[in-house]
C-alpha cells in the first residue's frame, strides 16, 4: 500500500508524456508539470554545517514501508547523509564519513595519475550519485579534474559502498579506486579520462550512478561526442576484489543519443531493470533538464519523457524513484544551487 502523501499524488494533475527515440527540439518535448514538493524537517548538511545548496545524489532502500532509508550526498562534503523520507517529508539524520583527512590506505586497486596538472590537497568526497542494490548503498565521486587543467584532487577518484539497514546505520565505508581503470579502457568516452571538464577538452566525469543485476552503471556529464552521452557499465563485485591490484578488462560502454552538448545528470533503476535518466548540459551551456527511460541492453529504446524545469540558478542534479503503482512512477527530483535541495515531485508513465 502506498504512503497517503503519494497515494493522493498518484490520483492528481495528470500529465502528457510523449514517447521518442531520438533527439528532438524543446517544443516538441511536454514540460512536466510537478504534483507537489518535498518538505524538508531541518536542515541537509552542507559545507561547514551550514544547509547544503549542492546536492547531488540520493537513493532510497526499496520496498513498500511508509517510511524510506535513503542516502544523500553533495558534492562538497566528505561524508554522506542518511535521510528518512514519508510521503513527501524528507527528515536529515546522521553523516556517515566516507573519507579522513589523507588518502585512504585501505582502498582497494591503485590510485589513478590523472594528466590534467598537480595533485591538490586530499579533501572532499566530491560525491555525485548514490545507488542501492544487493544490501549496500554505493556513493560515487566525480573521478574528474578541475576545470581549465587546474589539477586534481585524489579524493574525487575514489568509489564508496557501506551496508545499512533501518535500525542500524554504519560508520565508515569501503573504498575502491578501481572506477579509474574502468573508465580509462572505456571505448571512445575512457580518452577523455584525466582531461580538464572545460568545453574544450571535453573531460570525463561521472555524476551518476545505478545498480541494476550487480552491475554499477556510471553516467558520464561529459564526454559527449555530437549527441551521444555515455553509460559505462561494469560488474560491482569486481571493484571491491581484496588486494591492491588495478582492475583488468572491458566495461560495457553504451552510448545514448541525448542530444547535442547534453550529458548524464543523474541515473536510478527502475523495477523491471531499465534506467531512469536525467539530462542536462555538459559543461555550462544553456539547455533545459530531461527525464528518459532506457534499456542498456537496447539503447535504441531510448524514450524521452518529458522536461523539468528547474528553479530560478538551480541545476537538476537528482532523480530518485520514490514509489510504483503499475506503469506510474512518483520520482523525486532535487536541484543544486537551491536550499535543501528544493525538491519537487512529478508522476511519469513507463509503459
Amino acid at each position: 500500500m502506498l504512503p497517503p502523501m503519494i497515494s493522493k499524488l498518484f490520483v492528481t494533475a495528470a500529465i502528457c508524456v510523449t514517447a521518442c527515440v531520438a533527439p528532438v527540439s524543446a517544443e516538441e518535448v511536454p514540460r512536466l508539470k510537478p504534483i507537489g514538493v518535498i518538505g524538508v524537517t531541518g536542515d541537509i548538511l552542507g559545507k561547514k554545517g551550514k544547509a547544503a545548496k549542492d546536492v547531488s545524489g540520493m537513493a532510497c532502500m526499496p520496498g513498500d514501508s511508509a517510511e524510506k532509508l535513503c542516502v544523500l550526498v553533495n558534492d562538497e562534503n566528505s561524508g554522506a547523509q542518511f535521510v528518512r523520507l514519508a510521503g513527501a517529508t524528507l527528515r536529515p539524520g546522521k553523516v556517515n564519513p566516507l573519507i579522513g583527512g589523507k588518502a585512504p590506505a585501505d582502498a582497494f586497486g591503485q590510485p589513478p595519475e590523472p594528466s590534467c596538472g598537480k595533485e591538490k590537497k586530499f579533501a572532499e568526497f566530491d560525491g555525485e550519485g548514490v545507488a542501492f542494490g544487493d544490501g549496500h548503498f554505493y556513493v560515487v565521486s566525480s573521478h574528474g579534474c578541475s576545470r581549465n587543467s587546474e589539477g586534481y584532487r585524489l579524493s574525487s577518484f575514489l568509489l564508496a559502498r557501506f551496508r545499512a539497514y533501518p535500525d542500524q546505520l554504519p560508520s565508515g565505508a569501503e573504498l575502491t579506486y578501481r572506477v579509474s581503470d574502468v573508465l580509462a579502457a572505456a571505448k571512445s568516452a575512457g580518452s577523455r579520462f584525466g582531461k580538464a571538464l572545460d568545453a574544450g577538452s571535453n573531460g570525463l566525469n561521472i555524476e551518476g550512478i545505478a545498480f541494476v543485476a550487480r552491475k554499477l552503471w556510471f553516467g558520464l556529464r561529459a564526454p559527449v561526442d555530437g549527441s551521444n552521452a555515455y553509460l559505462i557499465g561494469v560488474g560491482a563485485a569486481e571493484l571491491f576484489a581484496p588486494g591492491n591490484a588495478r582492475w583488468q578488462g572491458q566495461p560495457d560502454v553504451v552510448a545514448l543519443a541525448l542530444g547535442e552538448r547534453r550529458g548524464i545528470r543523474d541515473l536510478t533503476a527502475l523495477p523491471d531493470g531499465r534506467l531512469l535518466v536525467l539530462s542536462g548540459p555538459a559543461q555550462e551551456q544553456k539547455l533545459d533538464y530531461r527525464l528518459h527511460i532506457v534499456d542498456p541492453a537496447k539503447p535504441d529504446t531510448l524514450r524521452t519523457i518529458g522536461i523539468v524545469d528547474a528553479p530560478k540558478k538551480g541545476k537538476a542534479e537528482v532523480v530518485t524513484v520514490l514509489q510504483e503503482n503499475g506503469g506510474e512512477l512518483v520520482v523525486a527530483v532535487l536541484f543544486d544551487g537551491v536550499k535543501n535541495g528544493g525538491g519537487a515531485l512529478y508522476r511519469i508513465r513507463i509503459r
